[in-house]
């Protein structure tokens, strides 16, 4: 992200329509322009050119409000993963805002990659039928993956929501994942903040029980202790930003600047380690709450294929069973689940080589407890 002397920046309006709650003025499309700064910006809100019906994040709007001195800790208490094709498909399917433009393309009217081929199977066949997401989306892992998961699931009368565990873990005290903001002014508009996102490793032992969700639930980071840097104790981790931002009441947190950013989130034991390109953090900020969080990247198909088990016991918490039939269906569905190149500006006949990730969740204020490190996790399943 960087600022340059030049003429006045503008930036789509955003639009007031959302998956986990209404009423919220979070994604943008061109057409509704508002002045910024002095100078053009540049970042995750510019990185598409301003085409009708793309969705952007909102850009930067400047403020005089003075910055608030603490520390804004919210943890994940739901995780959203675009399972239901139901929510989603479908020109008109408004509703699904896990996402955003990564290869500037509506995909229309085919759904099909814009940017690179897709793959196929030994048939010469590219597995589930490619549908156009609205405005642009582009989130393979719940179009290819869960969402053919979740109907074969359902199918066979299996527990079809694959979330569904996740959460139940996480309303135990199981780990999740933390947002932090410092630097920031506490109004709907602040055009530089500090923001981090950490695995968290669970409520802290301190906190006495399941968390309460009431802003006083202490948990524990993932992280070898206090960043240096950070005045008020914030976990040190290298997902952070110095020129993150809040703008219309939406915080955006841009870390594409990290090259590959290795996440790991956990799951009743199962570990998932999954290295994003381009990673970016959206949702909409009050003092209280982050309501549609939206974690976008891309996913190399190299590594996508490495850490096909570890997806499947994650998804699966650990139970044998569902963890069969994950395997079991996998690999014709990460075969063709690609639909990005990993790098831009490629020859456009190539194979895909990366997946478009969209997942989300809400997160609700708390504190930090402790620290834990990184070591302390489960390598994985107990045999």
């Amino acid at each position: 992200m960087g600022r340059s002397d030049g003429q006045a920046s503008r930036c789509a309006g955003a639009l007031g329509l959302l998956v986990l709650a209404t009423g919220c003025e979070r994604f943008t499309h061109a057409g509704e322009y508002e002045v910024l700064y002095p100078e053009p910006f540049e970042g995750f809100c510019t990185a598409c050119p301003e085409e009708t019906g793309l969705r952007h994040a909102p850009c930067p709007v400047a403020s005089s409000a003075a910055d608030k001195p603490e520390l804004f800790v919210y943890v994940w208490r739901y995780y959203e993963l675009g399972f239901d094709p139901e929510a989603w498909q479908g020109p008109e399917a408004d509703a699904f805002d896990l996402g955003f433009d990564l290869d500037c393309s509506s995909r229309q009217p085919t759904g099909r990659p814009a940017l690179c081929q897709p793959r196929t199977l030994e048939d010469q066949s590219e597995g589930t039928p490619w549908i156009p997401l609205p405005h642009g989306i582009d989130n393979a892992l719940a179009q290819r993956i869960l969402g053919p998961l979740y109907l074969k699931a359902q199918a066979l009368g299996q527990d079809a929501a694959l979330d569904k565990g996740i959460n139940e873990s996480i309303a135990k005290g199981g780990s999740s994942v933390l947002i932090a903001v410092e630097n920031w002014n506490g109004t709907p508009n602040d055009p530089k903040v500090t923001a981090r996102i950490v695995s968290v490793a669970g409520i802290s032992e301190a906190n006495g029980g399941p968390p309460r969700w009431d802003g006083n639930d202490l948990w524990d980071a993932l992280s070898d202790g206090a960043d240096p840097e950070s005045s008020f104790g914030a976990p040190g981790t290298t997902f952070k930003s110095n020129d993150a931002y809040v703008a219309r009441g939406t915080l955006v947190l841009d870390l594409r600047s990290l090259g590959v950013a290795d996440l790991t989130v956990v799951n009743n034991g199962a570990r998932l380690d999954m290295p994003l390109h381009e990673f970016a953090v959206v949702g909409d900020i009050t003092e209280t709450e982050l309501r549609n969080v939206s974690v976008v990247g891309k996913w190399s198909y190299a590594d996508m294929k490495r850490t096909s088990s570890d997806m499947a016991d994650f998804l699966a918490g650990c139970d044998p069973l569902k963890t069969a039939y994950l395997v079991s269906v996998f690999p014709d569905l990460m075969d063709t689940a690609p639909d990005v190149p990993l790098e831009r500006g490629g020859s456009t006949n190539l194979p895909c080589d990366a997946m478009s990730i969209g997942y989300g969740g809400e997160a609700f204020r708390a504190k930090l407890g402790g620290f834990r490190p990184v070591s302390s996790l489960p390598s994985g399943c107990s045999p």
